[in-house]
């Protein structure tokens, strides 16, 4: 019996795999090896299934929103990365909004028009003004 330590695989030994543990292994030998993950384009044989091993084997909770492939979710890694991806996009512009509409209204509560006008034009004072009235 041969056991690997697959959280410290190399890309050599991730080789030997050929179902969609390789993935898995792929995975793994990529973050130890330059601490980065490129995802294969390699339909999964099982897609729901690798994702709930990845959440167990990672810690990652981001794996328990992969949508499952018959409701149209990912099927590749590839697809599952893109898809989280693209959620965290969405997700930083929503708060990078948010925050931002928060500044301006309390800038001009304050009556400090002339900070929003500043504050439009110079990201580190935007930024210095987000500290100073504790916008989150």
């Amino acid at each position: 019996m041969n056991l690997f330590d697959i959280s410290h695989i190399t890309a050599e030994e991730a080789k030997v795999f050929k179902s969609d543990f390789w993935h898995v292994a792929d995975y793994f030998s990529q973050i130890n090896e330059t601490n980065d993950y490129i995802p294969n384009k390699t339909r999964l044989a099982h897609p729901e299934e690798m994702f709930k091993l990845m959440k167990f084997l990672t810690g990652n909770e981001k794996f328990d929103n992969i949508i499952s492939v018959d409701k149209g979710g990912p099927a590749t890694m590839f697809d599952a990365f893109e898809a989280a991806e693209k959620r965290g996009e969405a997700r930083g512009k929503e708060i990078g909004e948010t925050r931002l509409a928060n500044l301006l209204k309390k800038l001009y509560s304050l009556g400090r028009a002339d900070d929003v006008q500043r504050a439009i034009n110079d990201k580190n004072y935007r930024d210095t003004l987000m500290k100073e009235l504790a916008i989150q």
